[in-house]
């Protein structure tokens, strides 16, 4: 999503999704989601750049152990929660050469 999704109309805040097919339906916002939309816009500076990503990651880490990320997010076993780890997803020349064409 882009920071231009997200638009007042009517005095309330409103947000364009964007669906399969190109369906773009607006839909106004829960007053309590409103408040936190506003917040962020206006804390982070970000409204600046409506074609810029909505959520935006930080360049920080929280120190956090696989274990606990495998809790939060509900998995069995931590090797599911490795599955989303792109940190080790780099592609080397020897991967690219076994490949024959």
């Amino acid at each position: 999503m882009k920071v231009e999704v997200v638009f007042v109309q009517d005095r309330r805040l409103w947000v364009r999704l964007c669906e399969k097919g190109g369906k773009r339906p607006e839909m106004p916002r829960h007053h309590n989601l409103e408040a936190y939309l506003h917040a962020y816009l206006d804390g982070s500076g970000i409204s600046a750049g409506p074609k810029g990503p909505l959520f935006r990651t930080i360049g920080r880490t929280n120190g956090g152990t696989l274990k606990k990320a495998a809790a939060m997010a509900n998995h069995a076993s931590t090797r599911t929660t490795q599955l989303y780890d792109p940190r080790h997803d780099e592609v080397n020349l020897d991967e690219v050469e076994r490949i024959s064409i």
